[in-house]
């Protein structure tokens, strides 16, 4: 992700670190900012923000202007949702409590237009208004019937989530339709490690543990009459087991890395 107002941005970092190379927004969030000092003169500014646990994901909002960290607690084996704001160097936890029904938190991500943020927990999915201008209007939709959730990821017309278990399912909600799923597609007798939609052609796949890769062709409608189209078109695998699959950004390719340190272009 490129940050395009750098000159703004570059100002809040020398105000903040203007005497020590390490600033803390809050004493009650465990995050540090830190200004790291780099060799490449091709690097003018490093800023690295550290979290208190092992990271497991993290997202970019559409600006670039905020960034969702899921991370470990530094006691016990839950996991914590960061909020960071680059421009004012704020840190919050958006996600903290654990609640024995909905499970740990998976994933978290924001919407590609919408103020909205996704938090999928092992046992469901939670749809959060960042704008909402009261407490009750936070929560704009909880989506269930899914149970060990390992990845969700929303497609760009953000009227569908795509969202993959650990029993080797795919699971389609509509948001305009059920909190339920939409569409489930039995594709392994693993557990799927990643989901996700191409956000410029009709296409999304789904990647096993064992390595298989699954490719789906989808076509979503807005008049709220015709169903979607989906198709499975084939399925990918390797010689070298594949650990690690993405989407190129404007071309319908999908590159793959293998357990063998093998990178491979799919057309």
């Amino acid at each position: 992700m490129a940050y395009y107002k750098t000159k703004g941005l570059l100002s809040v970092f020398h105000k903040n670190f203007k005497n020590s190379d390490e600033y803390v927004y809050s004493p009650d969030v465990d995050v540090k900012w830190k200004h790291i000092k780099s060799n490449d003169r091709k690097i003018k500014y490093c800023v690295a923000i550290q979290h208190e646990g092992k990271i497991r994901d993290f997202s970019w909002n559409k600006n670039g202007n905020y960034l969702s960290v899921t991370c470990l607690r530094k006691v016990g084996q839950y996991h914590y949702c960061y909020l960071h704001h680059l421009k004012s160097m704020k840190s919050i936890k958006l996600i903290k409590k654990y609640n024995q029904k909905r499970g740990d938190l998976v994933q978290s991500m924001f919407f590609p237009s919408s103020p909205y943020f996704l938090a999928a927990f092992q046992n469901g999915i939670t749809i959060y208004n960042l704008k909402a201008s009261s407490k009750k209007e936070r929560i704009v939709k909880k989506l269930r019937g899914i149970q060990n959730i390992t990845c969700v990821d929303v497609h760009i017309n953000e009227s569908y989530i795509l969202s993959s278990d650990e029993k080797g399912n795919v699971f389609i909600f509509d948001l305009d339709l059920s909190s339920n799923p939409y569409k489930k597609f039995h594709l392994q007798e693993c557990s799927l490690k990643k989901v996700e939609f191409h956000k410029k052609y009709n296409l999304f796949y789904s990647l096993s543990s064992n390595g298989v890769v699954n490719l789906f062709y989808a076509k979503f409608f807005q008049d709220y009459v015709t169903n979607p189209v989906l198709l499975p078109i084939r399925q990918l695998s390797s010689e070298s087991k594949i650990s690690d699959v993405t989407w190129s950004g404007r071309s319908p390719w999908l590159f793959a890395h293998t357990e063998g340190n093998f990178s491979v272009l799919y057309t």
